[in-house]
């Protein structure tokens, strides 16, 4: 006993020394997988700053969807100017309208002179430059083009009068309805693109009926079974067949542009939004409808995107020869296009509200959602890195039965 006593005694530093060399080490791995795991947590907090960096830009463009002027005070103000000298042009058209219908002539050329520069910024900001060709916009120039005699105490041409009035109280005038336009009034893009379909519908209509004595020959076309044949076959020939040419000679323009001039452009930058895009991103939403199977056209198939811009034409074809039938229709009764465009305004205003009580309230809560779902996971990061710092080694590293450093010691 004497003997096992006095070598424990000459063993004691040995024993020591080995045991403070264990601790040393163990505390060395704990603090090496502390500090990996806190890496790996401040990465993940760094994608969630960054993420948070991009929920907030993007809030900041929904918000204010009026054209930018940079981060400074003279932004607010600029913004708080353009909504305040929106809502007075818009009160001031609406009673300088109810005061005299032809004044609605000056309200489409200030239109086409301000609002357009401002939706073509727009287009070009967001990459939808190639929306600035679409049918609306041909229709836009034809139409100032053909009243262009008014301004300056002229006469109108009846026949350019009625290509206009079938193209714009037709597929111009429904396209709001089908595309279903919102008549936001703070909001510069919904409400530039709602007056790019109605003014060419109104401005033509009190055209047609208001000054019929500055229209050379518009009662004269008439496809009424009491009109005389001349007059019905000028009226076919001016009311049906170049409306028909016209939407064919934009279609062939539209065609080579998107599909020849820019097709590798297109090809090579997804992300430009085009009337195709748009449309066949809302048929998606149906979840394989006869709209989406049209537009799409089925899986596997061999040259299908000329099947999917063959079927995009003849979808455009059948909606205007459609909508042009109706505006056929309206160039003779004064009566059913008033009650037609007041149905376009009121559904906008109630496409409106939909957007402000329903979307507007939606894409906050979708952001607020995702935003606390990356601090949701950002803390359990956080946690799991302190968590990782306090559990033992794997594999024991001081050996069986042997204590861990006390915490609190100057080991640990």
């Amino acid at each position: 006993l004497r003997a096992h006593l006095s070598t424990l005694v000459r063993r004691l530093p040995e024993l020591s020394r080995q045991k403070s060399q264990q601790g040393r080490a163990w505390v060395a791995r704990r603090r090496q997988r502390a500090r990996a795991s806190w890496r790996e947590a401040e990465e993940r907090l760094r994608g969630v700053r960054e993420r948070l960096r991009r929920y907030e830009v993007e809030l900041t463009e929904w918000s204010d969807s009026l054209a930018p002027f940079g981060d400074t005070k003279l932004r607010l103000f600029l913004q708080r100017a353009l909504y305040t000298g929106m809502q007075i042009a818009l009160m001031g058209a609406c009673f300088a309208l109810g005061k005299d219908p032809t004044n609605s002539f000056a309200i489409f050329y200030a239109f086409l002179s301000l609002g357009l520069p401002v939706k073509a910024y727009y287009y070009f900001s967001s990459d939808q430059q190639y929306f600035l060709g679409d049918y609306c916009y041909w229709v836009n120039l034809l139409t100032a083009w053909t009243l262009a005699p008014l301004m300056v105490g002229g006469r109108v041409c009846a026949h350019s009068l009625a290509v206009c009035y079938v193209a714009s109280n037709g597929p111009v005038a429904w396209a709001t309805l089908a595309w279903q336009f919102e008549l936001v009034p703070y909001h510069m893009d919904k409400i530039t693109s709602m007056l790019v379909h109605v003014l060419p519908a109104l401005v033509t209509q009190v055209a047609r009926f208001r000054v019929p004595h500055v229209v050379d020959g518009a009662s004269a076309l008439s496809l009424l079974p009491s009109a005389a044949p001349a007059a019905r076959g000028a009226a076919g020939r001016w009311l049906l067949l170049a409306p028909l040419a016209f939407y064919a000679a934009w279609q062939a323009f539209n065609f080579v542009l998107l599909q020849v001039v820019c097709y590798q452009h297109l090809r090579s930058n997804p992300h430009i939004e085009t009337s195709y895009r748009t449309l066949a991103r809302r048929a998606s939403r149906g979840g394989g409808n006869a709209l989406h199977r049209l537009v799409v056209g089925p899986p596997g198939r061999a040259h299908a995107h000329w099947w999917r811009v063959t079927a995009f034409g003849l979808l455009q074809l059948t909606f205007t020869v459609a909508t042009g039938a109706i505006g056929v229709a309206l160039w003779h009764s004064e009566a059913a296009s008033t009650v037609f465009l007041g149905a376009v305004v009121v559904t906008a205003v109630y496409n409106a509200s939909r957007y402000q009580f329903v979307t507007v309230p939606r894409r906050f809560r979708r952001s607020l959602h995702a935003i606390w779902e990356e601090s949701a996971a950002a803390t359990a990061a956080a946690a799991t890195a302190v968590a990782a710092s306090d559990e033992p080694a794997e594999g024991g590293g001081l050996g069986e039965g042997e204590d861990a450093p006390v915490a609190g010691s100057a080991e640990t």
